[in-house]
């Protein structure tokens, strides 16, 4: 007598359910180091976007543009697009509340805005730095009388985990050129 019963014994389901959890414990913790190395590509594909926004209104509409970077202490940090002409104090490299933002962004989720090193302590203000894209879009550290022409870095980071941080940076080239480069010490950049 021939039997009928399709399907699966309990011992093949039970053996194919630990199969998946295996693979699910094994493929997690790479999967969480892949979300959070998105979210830091994210943010520095923010801040790149961002300076070249700043760079592109500058060339078109042939006026300086200032770009501050509050790196974030305690926070996430946040970089703003501006023209420097306030009232009360124009040209200083600082947002003022009587200047309109062009563009306003904070770092999303946990990347964080570490660092700026803008070329020349001229720029830096409360903890605050700026970079100026003059009228023909090169950076440079003023946006009136002579220009001082520099390159310079804004670097963002990311906690993996406890022991783990990786970390990217935009690069700004004397001539105006971006470029994002990774590391995974914070210190040798490719």
């Amino acid at each position: 007598m021939q039997s009928n019963n399709k399907g699966y014994t309990l011992i093949e389901l039970l053996i194919a359910i630990a199969i998946i959890g295996i693979l699910a414990a094994t493929v997690s913790p790479n999967l969480s180091k892949m979300i959070k190395t998105q979210r830091l590509s994210s943010a520095a594909q923010t801040i790149h976007s961002t300076l070249l926004f700043a760079k592109s209104f500058a060339l078109k509409n042939r006026q300086a543009v200032t770009v501050e970077f509050i790196p974030g202490i305690g926070t996430t940090g946040t970089c703003t697009v501006f023209r420097d002409t306030g009232t009360t104090n124009p040209n200083n490299y600082q947002f003022d509340t009587d200047e309109t933002p062009l563009k306003s962004v904070s770092m999303p989720g946990d990347a964080t805005l570490w660092k700026a090193e803008l070329g020349s302590e001229l720029n830096n203000l409360n903890g605050r730095k700026s970079i100026v894209f003059n009228s023909l879009g090169f950076p440079t550290l003023n946006a009136g009388g002579a220009p001082i022409f520099f390159n310079g870095d804004v670097y963002a980071s990311i906690q993996i985990d406890p022991a783990t941080t990786v970390y990217q940076r935009i690069t700004i080239s004397t001539g105006g050129g971006l470029k994002i480069e990774k590391s995974g010490d914070g210190a040798n950049f490719y």
